[in-house]
């Protein structure tokens, strides 16, 4: 799953997430194309998907997930601070 990649995968595929190609991957994280593409490969193995389109909307997924529980804590703390005003 996504917590098992490396810093390094985990960037590789935020960036190909957003559309780069390999050799622009390599370019913003100094590496060649081809150790990009062994970076994706592993990505590929570890999110449980077979290509870029795929990695691309597990991406988008997970972070439409992330969103919805950065809101719902969001708002219970929100509640939580409406609550503890009212008993001040």
């Amino acid at each position: 799953g996504w917590d098992a990649l490396t810093p390094t995968e985990a960037r590789v595929a935020e960036l190909v997430a957003e559309g780069m190609t390999n050799p622009q991957v390599g370019t913003e994280l100094l590496m060649g194309a081809e150790t990009v593409k062994t970076h994706l490969s592993r990505v590929f193995e570890k999110v449980g998907v077979a290509n870029r389109k795929e990695l691309i909307v597990a991406a988008s997924r997970r972070a439409s997930a992330r969103s919805c529980a950065m809101a719902s804590i969001s708002a219970s703390e929100g509640a939580f601070a409406v609550v503890h005003m009212t008993l001040l």
